[in-house]
């Protein structure tokens, strides 16, 4: 681990500091740029553990924040901070509020939302030939709004021809998302405490009921990107009552790493902006040549050949117009 990073209380600050321009030339165009900056520093200091992540995990997902036109606010968007392999790492998620945001972007929903049914909140719920029907109204004074007291979770949405959709998961339904949600368990079953799933599992739950009513709404190309995109389940097996820890994924041996080493050298690539960008692509972070699957190294190596060609070629080119000047 980067020791001097996790004692810099600024690291985030510095970070999008010295990466102002990638980060502003992902940002659409309705976002500011201060906004974004001073929101993603505010969540630095809710977040302390931020500032102790990696820089390439931490930069891969503030871009794909930005990317998406969300704010890391924890409402629209959330930078989560866990250990992977000793290594503390960044990790973008989206929440309620930025999928509603972008599934609206569409133009063909005219309204959406998500809600938490409690014990003592009065839900009903019928289907008949005219369609799905709905009655809630929250008792917002009930003593029994907590976790121990979820019933269900619901969304509904209306889209513009006046058509309503209703989608609802019930408790048992939104904790199987959690326990396959990456990041979100340990190797015993336990939420992790820095996971989003143990401060906002409302949040999360209403989010997981989006997710499934978003595939039957219409919607732009980019929020059906960003619904299958955000549902990241990590392999689980259970036997019994017990679950076993994620199966683990095979980093490449020692004579990939030589291969990748030699033709890093020879393009003179910067390793560090490698990693971050095949960490990028595929969306697992490697910070090392250690740390590379074998998916990320047939990327890397395809890239990297053809910067081997295209410099082969130039050499050559120039050895000859020497030759010939000569």
């Amino acid at each position: 681990m980067n020791h001097n990073l996790k004692t810099n209380p600024n690291a985030v600050k510095e970070l999008l500091e010295f990466n102002a321009l990638t980060i502003k030339a992902c940002l659409p165009s309705h976002v500011k740029m201060e906004t974004f900056v001073q929101t993603a520093i505010t969540a630095s200091l809710v977040n302390p553990r931020l500032n102790e992540c990696s820089p390439q995990s931490l930069l891969i997902a503030l871009t794909e924040c930005a990317s998406d036109g969300l704010l890391p606010n924890g409402k629209e968007a959330f930078i989560n901070a866990y250990k992977a392999k000793g290594v503390m790492t960044a990790q973008y998620q989206t929440m309620v509020d930025g999928l509603i945001k972008i599934i609206m972007q569409s133009g063909k929903i005219s309204t959406m939302f998500a809600e938490t049914v409690y014990k003592d909140d009065v839900f009903e719920y019928g289907v008949n030939i005219d369609g799905q029907h709905l009655k809630f109204i929250p008792n917002l004074f009930s003593e029994n709004r907590s976790k121990e007291n979820i019933k269900c979770f619901f969304a509904m949405a209306k889209n513009t021809s006046g058509d309503t959709v209703v989608e609802i998961m019930t408790l048992s339904d939104v904790n199987k998302v959690m326990i396959n949600s990456k990041g979100a368990v340990d190797s015993n079953g336990n939420i992790r405490p820095t996971s989003p799933w143990n401060n906002w599992f409302e949040r999360m739950g209403c989010k997981s009921v989006i997710h499934r009513i978003g595939r039957r709404l219409p919607k732009s190309s980019k929020a059906m990107e960003l619904i299958e995109r955000d549902i990241q389940i990590k392999p689980f097996i259970k036997q019994s009552n017990h679950i076993e820890p994620p199966e683990q994924v095979e980093t490449i041996g020692e004579e990939f790493i030589t291969e990748l080493r030699q033709l890093a050298t020879f393009t003179g690539s910067d390793t560090a902006k490698m990693f971050g960008w095949v960490s990028s692509k595929t969306g697992r972070v490697a910070n090392s040549f250690e740390e590379l699957t074998q998916q990320q190294f047939l990327i890397l190596k395809e890239q990297l050949e053809i910067k081997q060609a295209e410099k082969i070629k130039t050499e050559s080119s120039l050895n000859l117009d020497h030759q010939l000047a000569s």
